[in-house]
């Protein structure tokens, strides 16, 4: 998502923030499933292809940066996705 964040100039006036983060909400300790790490995402209403594409975008970044990088992150490519369509 970093290297996303660095074409974007300047994020702000491209994201709306519509999606709020819940700080109440714990990070999954056992997950089976990289979406899992994004919380709730039913207000996004991707496709199949679209899940499989996330799901591997997120694969990568937990390969490289863990997964408290992308549970740390969600809000912020929920916003992404649903301001700007592109899956990060």
């Amino acid at each position: 998502m970093k290297d996303f964040l660095e074409k974007l100039q300047p994020v702000g006036e491209c994201v709306i923030y519509y999606l709020y983060h819940n700080e109440d909400e714990p990070m999954p300790t056992c997950w089976s499933d990289p979406l899992e790490l994004m919380g709730d995402m039913t207000r996004l209403q991707l496709t199949d292809a679209q899940m499989r594409e996330l799901r591997d975008i997120l694969s990568e970044e937990i390969r490289s940066e863990g997964p408290e990088a992308v549970w740390k992150g969600r809000t912020l490519r929920k916003n992404i996705i649903h301001s700007c369509g592109y899956l990060v």
